[in-house]
């Protein structure tokens, strides 16, 4: 083995945006790691680009975690290491077909990913995590969205699994504070990845404009990495990402809902 430390990070996801940037500083820092994602032409030379240029141990994991063997495999992988410090929950996707018109076994994809998956890692690695030293950062991550505190019609399901998060960081931040493991859920706003393209927006779309401000997902990890250190569970990246839920939550319900869905059903006949 090259690498000469044993810590280990495992992210899920890190083939590009949120996940790369993960892998990439952590990879810095001297973190060995266990990179998941499903397109093997671009993780692989990411992991041997890592692994040559920090001299760390990468292991890759490829497939969809929408299958319950490759989860089984992470979860192999990341139990064999003898430190693991970081789980990092970044896989994740979108959905431009409207709830009603897609089939139901499409939509149960996005509640395997974001929410099986998710729960399967925490509850078989949990427990290996090591706790935080002043010198080395470690604790539980999980990929959430600025979306998880608002609902929308045209995002069903997104919203929703992303709330689950939210909801289910704050309680393993409970069952976790003894053993002082941290855990956050992160709440990126409008950030600058992948994930844009495949849903198939287009890039001069991705500008500033009004309240909407476009982050990198290298700062995005950075403030995360800072806010984990500090002990915050719900984290939120950008000011003005922070107003837009402060305000958004102001609302009453019954007057969001007139704003958002507007008039009309929301069957398409």
């Amino acid at each position: 083995m090259e690498g000469t430390n044993e810590k280990w990070a495992l992210i899920t996801g890190a083939t590009s945006g949120l996940g790369e940037a993960y892998a990439r500083l952590l990879a810095s820092r001297g973190y060995n790691l266990i990179l998941t994602g499903r397109r093997k032409e671009a993780l692989m030379p990411l992991a041997e680009n890592l692994k040559a240029s920090n001299n760390i141990n990468v292991e890759v994991v490829l497939g969809d975690l929408s299958d319950n063997k490759v989860v089984e495999q992470i979860i192999d992988s990341g139990s064999k290491v003898s430190e693991l410090s970081f789980l990092i929950c970044n896989a994740g996707f979108g959905n431009t077909i409207d709830f009603f018109d897609d089939t139901i076994q499409s939509q149960e994809l996005m509640i395997k990913v974001h929410i099986n998956a998710t729960v399967q890692l925490c509850h078989a690695l949990a427990p290996k995590i090591i706790k935080p030293t002043k010198t080395a950062m470690g604790g539980i991550i999980l990929v959430s969205s600025l979306g998880s505190f608002f609902s929308s019609p045209n995002a069903v399901l997104y919203c929703s699994t992303k709330a689950f998060l939210n909801s289910f960081a704050k309680s393993l931040a409970l069952a976790l504070y003894g053993r002082g493991i941290p855990v956050q859920a992160l709440c990126p706003g409008f950030t600058r990845t992948h994930f844009h393209s495949k849903l198939n927006i287009p890039s001069e779309t991705l500008n500033n404009r009004g309240f909407i401000r476009w982050m990198e997902a290298e700062k995005v990890v950075l403030y995360s990495l800072k806010r984990l250190k500090l002990g915050k569970v719900i984290v939120i990246p950008g000011f003005l990402n922070r107003s837009l839920k402060f305000v958004g939550h102001l609302l009453p319900f019954w007057l969001y809902l007139k704003i958002v869905a507007g008039k009309g059903t929301i069957f398409k006949k």
